[in-house]
């Protein structure tokens, strides 16, 4: 991985109630891809991504189409724009009826409140840009925060009250044991070959 390091916060993918006030994030991660074909007009710059996850539940509050990346780095924030938006909810029968899906009630049989258990995958991404600069020893960091949490979250106390961020680090990469200027980019960011399990 080069030396970069992508530390990931993930708030949580529980199975508990939620109230429609909340935004309900259960997490996601931010990474970013380094274009290294020297025939393209964007060689060597950087674009970044972010993934959150959302209780897509009847009655819950949506996410905006576009966001900003806090970051340390060279050349600021990083606004980034929802490219897709998608149902992952879990393939399995609650109890004798059909399968959990976005936005409907819940699935015959099931006798639960709320039709717990529909996910949606939002994926946002930047524009290609340059960051020219070598990260320092502590690295480079880029955040996306959000306000507040479901209210009925079992191991934090007062989770509505508390925000969830994502983290990732860009840290130096030292070859030959000088580091190296991210302009022309060398790398992209660790990414999860596997999606998370959400059950």
């Amino acid at each position: 991985m080069r030396k970069f390091v992508l530390i990931l916060l993930v708030a949580l993918f529980s199975a508990t109630g939620y109230e429609a006030s909340a935004t309900h994030t259960y997490g996601g991660e931010i990474t970013w891809i380094c274009d290294q074909d020297p025939n393209s007009p964007t060689f060597g710059q950087f674009r970044f991504f972010l993934y959150l996850f959302r209780d897509c539940s009847p009655n819950t509050a949506t996410l905006g189409n576009n966001y900003t990346i806090n970051t340390n780095a060279p050349g600021g924030n990083i606004p980034v724009t929802r490219i897709s938006q998608s149902d992952v909810s879990p393939t399995c029968a609650v109890g004798t009826g059909g399968n959990i899906v976005c936005g409907s009630a819940p699935p015959s049989g099931y006798t639960g409140t709320n039709g717990k258990g529909p996910i949606e995958l939002h994926v946002y991404q930047s524009t290609w840009r340059t960051m020219a600069g070598t990260p320092p020893a502590t690295g480079w960091q880029f955040t996306w925060s959000l306000c507040c949490r479901p209210t009925n979250v079992l191991n934090l106390t007062n989770s509505s009250g508390q925000q969830h961020t994502l983290r990732a680090f860009m840290y130096p990469y030292n070859p030959g044991g000088g580091a190296a200027s991210t302009s022309p980019c060398f790398d992209s960011s660790p990414t999860f070959l596997e999606p998370p399990s959400l059950i």
